[in-house]
């Protein structure tokens, strides 16, 4: 053969070499996406059949504590979480009466605004789920299409048009479970355990401070989910609060509502 055509052939099996891999390449770039999706969409089902256990809502008599936190402990049945190990029940419950020091019980009705409302929050706390931050007013930002609630970054953010600690009515925190893309944090990581421990029997309680350093105590009595296109803000006759995050993780088009009354304060 002459050189020019050995040359050509070397090259034309170079080019078919190189076209084969990159449709190998192609067909698994796509394979990979289809999986993905599958497995995303997979996912999604799967994660939404199971909102169901993220709601709860506590017996009426065992909510009703009657004003008295000396019903708390030791009078209280052993809760079904610690059946398997007392010794723990009488550390978790030593431990947690403490909390309650200092607090006047009150009925939950809320407490008489002064003129231009109570103070408003700056820290909240549930020490059963480990969780402490500070608490925002959250800002209404014109996002171009719509106005709307800025989203908490790294804090819980409460919505000022609702009601300040204390106060009757019913007031707003928000807070991420997770914020992978827009790095916002995960103040609300555990709030999803909360409907678990209530189901064990235990009673979890929320501290929310005020500008003033008044202690507000609220005990969580309830916690549903709902499409996010169903949520809005819902005033109430007593005092209470709900706690929001979005829920499944990675889909987020749902809203977990926590929601606690007034039950105690201190300061």
């Amino acid at each position: 053969m002459v050189v020019g055509e050995d040359f050509s052939a070397v090259r034309t099996i170079h080019t078919r070499d190189k076209g084969r891999w990159w449709s190998l390449a192609m067909i698994a770039l796509g394979v990979l996406m289809l999986g993905t999706v599958g497995g995303y969409y997979l996912y999604s089902i799967i994660a939404r059949a199971q909102l169901g256990e993220l709601e709860f809502t506590v017996p009426l008599d065992e909510t009703d504590q009657s004003g008295d936190f000396s019903s708390i402990y030791p009078g209280s049945l052993v809760p079904s979480l610690f059946w398997d190990d007392p010794r723990w029940t009488d550390v978790d419950y030593d431990s947690n009466s403490t909390l309650f020091e200092g607090f006047t019980p009150v009925d939950g009705n809320g407490l008489p605004a002064k003129a231009g409302g109570l103070a408003a929050p700056t820290r909240i706390e549930i020490p059963s789920i480990d969780l402490g931050s500070i608490v925002k007013a959250l800002d209404v930002i014109n996002y171009g299409a719509a106005w709307g609630w800025e989203t908490p970054k790294d804090v819980v953010g409460h919505i000022p048009t609702t009601s300040n600690p204390g106060e009757a009515g019913g007031g707003y925190f928000f807070g991420h479970l997770q914020s992978p893309i827009r790095g916002e944090g995960s103040i609300f990581r555990n709030l999803t355990q909360i409907p678990d421990l209530l189901r064990n029997g235990l009673d979890i309680y929320v501290v929310l401070y005020n500008e003033e350093d008044t202690a507000y105590l609220y005990q969580i009595f309830e916690t549903t989910v709902i499409p996010q296109e169903d949520f809005s803000l819902q005033s109430s006759p007593d005092s209470t609060i709900t706690l929001v995050a979005c829920v499944p993780a990675y889909i987020y088009d749902q809203r977990l509502l926590v929601t606690a009354k007034l039950v105690g304060i201190k300061g």
